[in-house]
């Protein structure tokens, strides 16, 4: 029987990203679709360069309970009105963790956004 972390590391050597067992393989295959440095994803010639990026900031804003003290926050969020009207859009983007409760939050460490692409 394999085991979930396994699947990570037969497609990539590991677990690239801690996420408590390998259960987004799929979600760091994408990253790495979206995170190809150019325009082609696996070029004839030469090496492959990943850029990687991060959503910290919208991970940050939808989860974390000490974003009000986030420096940036002013820079990129016009007010409040708006800061809660792009919390609650990106919050319907959430990925559900499996095995976690319905009813709690995860923190913004461990929080995921269904995969768009790095404009998100």
């Amino acid at each position: 029987m394999i085991k979930t972390p396994d699947v990570s590391r037969r497609l990539f050597g590991g677990v690239l990203d801690y996420d408590g067992a390998g259960y987004y393989p799929g979600l760091e295959l994408l990253n790495f679709v979206y995170c190809i440095d150019g325009d082609i994803l696996l070029a004839d010639e030469g090496d492959v360069r990943i850029r990687r990026r991060a959503h910290n900031f919208a991970r940050q804003l939808v989860w974390d309970k000490n974003f009000t003290e986030n420096p940036q926050r002013r820079n990129v969020l016009f007010d409040e009105d708006s800061e809660d009207a792009i919390r609650r859009l990106l919050e319907c983007l959430q990925v559900d963790i499996p095995n976690m409760s319905k009813k709690s939050s995860p923190n913004w460490e461990r929080a995921h956004f269904f995969p768009y692409s790095p404009s998100l």
